[in-house]
Order: structure tokens, then C-alpha cells, then sequence
């Protein structure tokens, strides 16, 4: 197989051959083999008769004293791209019959496409690996984050009703008003980050709601106190008319706002 990155071919599975000479073949480094690089670079089968004719090395010695006398190489080529090359070696001298090659051929075609289907493979199993560790960092990250924003303004909440409860003396009706105002977007930005964990537990197969009976005037409510701020940014009044009648809702109440 061709390593674009070290740009040699290294020897990747094998069939029939010994362990000395495999050895050699792996010391040797494929990709310092000629014959090899003839072939890829001429995407055309090579072939040696009798590897006697052949310049003397570590290889071509063991492959002799082996028994093996001709071989042939048949290359991996992808649209141009070197993938590898397909290596057989015969203990009989002489040249490969034409069916012989064109079979091999035919072979080398199919193992490209499986080799080039495993590579995409394990590509996307990768990054299918760097999408989840990255999916629960961003989980951590979230249910920490949403931990310390819910924290202090927990405390800014309970200082607000500690104040509306007149703790801390008697507030004017204006004061009172406004406090009320400031509870309830506080409790609307409450909701909001546990919407935001809520996304962290429907990512985690962990989201489950919270049903019960809610009154709709007090859902409305919620909704324009929450809202009434821009209104009024805008020069806008923004009134509601509700009917006293309504029945309760059912339901989970916080996601509804």
C-alpha cells in the first residue's frame, strides 16, 4: 500500500510467503523497489521472467533460495492515484499468461474500490468518534456554564422575594412593581438557561418533562411581563385580554413560556 505521507509503499498483508521473507520485505521498505514504481507510474502490469535476470538484493536472494523464479506486479491505481500494488511471485520461470494478467487485473480493480470503501470507512468512523467526544465536551461545557449562570441569579431571585416580603422594610408600590417586573424576567431567564440544559438531555436521551396542571392567565401573564420591556422600546403598549373562564392547562409549564 502507497503511504502518501512517508511516500513509499509499505507491505500490508500477505499470502503463502515466509516469515524470513517477510522480514526482509518489511527491512527493506517496499517503497525502495523499483519494479514497484515502474508499475504505478506506468499503470501497467510489469513483469519479470526470471527473477535471476533481476539486479541482486536482500529480497530477490530469500525470494530464490525460496524457490520462486518469476514474478508480477500489478498496480492499485485509483483516477490517477496511486493506491498500491499487487505483488505475485511463481516458482515456475517464464512470463504470466495473458488470462493470468487480465484476471489479476480485474482483481486489482475490485481491491481498490474495497480498499478505497474501507478507508472512507474508518474516515468516518473517526470523525464519527471526534463528533461525539466533541458532543459531550459541549455537554460538560453547557451543564457547567448553565450551572454557574443559574447560581448567582437563584440568589438575585430569593433576594427579590426577600424584598417583595418586605425583609428589609417596606417598599413603595412603584419599588414593588418593579421588583415584581424584575422577578418575573429573571424567572423567564431561569427558563431559558434550562432550556439549554434541556438541549443537552434531548442530546443525551435524557430530556423528560415535568407535567402538571398550569393556569393559562398566569402563563399569559408570564409571557407579557417578559416581553413588555421591547414592546416599550419600540414606543409600543402591549395590552392582553384574558377570559376568566379558561380552564387549566395540562402540561409542562416552563417549556410552554
Amino acid at each position: 500500500m502507497y503511504d502518501e505521507l512517508e511516500r513509499t509503499f509499505q507491505l500490508r498483508a500477505t499470502y503463502g510467503l515466509s516469515e524470513e521473507m517477510i522480514s526482509a520485505i518489511r527491512e527493506q521498505h517496499v517503497g525502495t523497489s523499483d519494479a514497484i514504481r515502474q508499475a504505478t507510474r506506468s499503470g501497467k502490469p510489469q513483469q519479470v521472467a526470471d527473477m535471476r535476470d533481476e539486479t541482486p538484493s536482500p529480497v530477490r536472494e530469500i525470494a530464490m533460495r525460496a524457490g520462486y523464479r518469476a514474478r508480477l506486479i500489478v498496480p492499485l491505481i485509483d483516477a490517477n492515484k496511486v493506491v498500491g500494488a499487487l505483488s505475485v511471485r511463481r516458482k515456475r520461470p517464464g512470463e504470466f499468461s495473458k488470462s493470468t494478467v487480465e484476471l489479476l487485473q480485474t482483481f486489482a480493480s475490485q481491491s481498490v474500490i474495497a480498499i478505497q470503501n474501507a478507508r472512507l470507512f474508518h474516515e468516518i468512523e473517526d470523525k464519527s468518534r471526534q463528533l461525539e467526544i466533541a458532543s459531550q465536551h459541549k455537554s460538560q461545557f453547557v451543564a457547567n456554564m448553565s450551572h454557574e449562570l443559574r447560581t448567582p441569579l437563584a440568589a438575585m431571585l430569593g433576594y427579590g422575594e426577600l424584598l417583595q416580603d418586605g425583609a428589609f422594610g417596606e417598599l413603595p408600590e412603584k419599588a414593588i412593581r418593579i421588583v415584581e417586573r424584575v422577578q418575573v424576567n429573571g424567572k423567564h431567564l431561569l427558563g431559558l438557561i434550562n432550556s439549554v440544559l434541556d438541549i443537552s438531555k434531548i442530546e443525551a436521551g435524557q430530556f423528560r418533562l415535568n407535567l402538571s396542571d398550569y393556569s393559562l392567565p398566569t402563563l399569559i401573564e408570564t409571557v407579557r411581563v417578559a416581553t413588555e420591556s421591547l414592546a416599550g422600546a419600540k414606543s409600543l403598549a402591549l395590552t392582553t385580554e384574558v377570559a376568566t373562564d379558561l380552564p387549566h392547562g395540562f402540561g409542562d409549564e416552563q417549556r410552554l413560556s
